[in-house]
């Protein structure tokens, strides 16, 4: 099998809840070990030996019908709730958080994110830049300076929140900072 599609998100499950891996690049050759049983989801082996699920829509069989001798997958891995591959960085007076999340869905379509600055404050004040939503595949906020006075950050949290409020899921991250 080879990916056809520009862009490609080499998951670690079958489906967009699941962590990306890698982003394999048109043209890559690959070797389908299995499917998830209505084929919408291969899991296959790159070159470099690493292996991962892509959708369907990205890939193009070589030869169709090696492609019916698939099997299904014995295991299909359960998603979970998770933060990675996060990224920090200061500049002046704000700092900023990146960080991919996999969101399994159990907390409902209206769960969000929220993020703040430990040890708390009213000093420092977070701005979702894409947004507060879960589903997306990654947030970034900001923090910034709303009221003056001394303040020296520890760290970020950043949760998962159910829709009635309550944070289901919690990361916290390095993010020391003299404000």
């Amino acid at each position: 099998m080879e990916i056809v599609a520009q862009r490609a998100f080499l998951r670690a499950g079958p489906g967009i809840n699941y962590r990306i891996l890698e982003y394999p690049i048109q043209g890559t050759a690959v070797t389908a070990i299995a499917h998830n049983g209505n084929r919408t989801w291969f899991n296959v082996l790159l070159d470099a030996g690493t292996t991962g699920w892509l959708h369907h829509e990205v890939l193009e069989a070589d030869d169709s019908t090696a492609a019916d001798n698939i099997p299904v997958a014995a295991t299909i891995p359960v998603p979970v709730d998770e933060f990675y591959d996060p990224f920090l960085s200061v500049s002046g007076d704000s700092l900023s958080l990146q960080v991919y999340h996999t969101y399994v869905g159990t907390q409902g379509d209206t769960a969000y994110f929220e993020a703040r600055l430990l040890p708390e404050t009213n000093l420092v004040a977070p701005t979702y830049l894409n947004s507060q939503e879960l589903g997306l595949g990654l947030l970034i906020v900001e923090f910034n300076r709303v009221a003056a006075g001394e303040y020296f950050s520890e760290e970020i949290e950043v949760c998962m929140v159910s829709q009635v409020g309550t944070p289901f899921f919690c990361e916290t991250y390095p993010a020391r900072k003299s404000w």
